[in-house]
This record gives C-alpha cells, structure tokens and sequence, in this order.
C-alpha cells in the first residue's frame, strides 16, 4: 500500500470517527491497536545498543544515591528514573503527545516513591 493510500485510509477512518468524544476516539483507536499488534523485530547491533542503553540508564539513576546517600538522592534517583520512562513513552508509546505538566506530575510522584522507599528502608533497617 502507498503512502497516498495510507492518507485515504487514515482519511476515512477519521471520518467514520468524526462524531466520536475524544476519549471514545482514543479507545477505538488503541482496540484497533491491540487487534493487530506489531513490533519491528530488532537483530544483531540494535539489540546490542538497547542492552547498553539499558545499564547506562541503570548507571543514570542510581549514581546519584550512591554518591548521595540521603534522602534527597534517593528522591534525585527517582525523579531520574521517572524522567526516563516518560521519555520512553513520549518517543515510543503515545503518539508523541506532549502533556509536560503531566509527565513532570510523573515524574515527581517517581521522585516521592523512591524517597517513601529510602526513609522505610532506613527505619525498618537503621
């Protein structure tokens, strides 16, 4: 199928969903998604830099609790971390839909977590 094809196709499916709420636009949409799931299939280098992307986020997100063991570099530690998974989504998963308030919110609660968790720890530890 052509490109100029996909446009007519995109076209009319936009049409037969024109009256559609927003969030009723967006289900149909994901339905169709999930009735037809595809990944492209990712050989050799690729799979590679993913694993090496993978331990430097690693590396990212627990340097600052290591260098800063307190409470506020368990909460640095978890902001990084949140930052990183809404970036993930932004470039993979949802269309690219901007939301920064939105995803700062995530982030921050990322950041709340991992504080949660550091100040349990060390109660429950000493």
């Amino acid at each position: 199928m052509t490109t100029q094809n996909l446009d007519q196709v995109t076209d009319e499916v936009e049409d037969l969903l024109a009256d559609l709420e927003p969030a009723q636009y967006h289900a149909v949409l994901k339905d169709l998604a999930y009735r037809r799931p595809w990944r492209p299939a990712h050989t050799g280098w690729h799979n590679v830099k993913d694993q090496a992307l993978h331990m430097l986020y690693a590396a990212a997100v627990f340097l600052p609790l290591i260098f800063w063991p307190t409470i506020w570099g368990a909460a640095l530690s978890g902001f990084l971390l949140g930052a990183l998974r809404e970036w993930e989504q932004y470039t993979g998963q949802d269309l690219r839909i901007p939301m920064l308030l939105d995803r700062l919110m995530d982030a921050a609660f990322f950041s709340i977590g991992a504080a949660l968790v550091f100040a349990v720890a060390r109660v429950l530890v000493g």
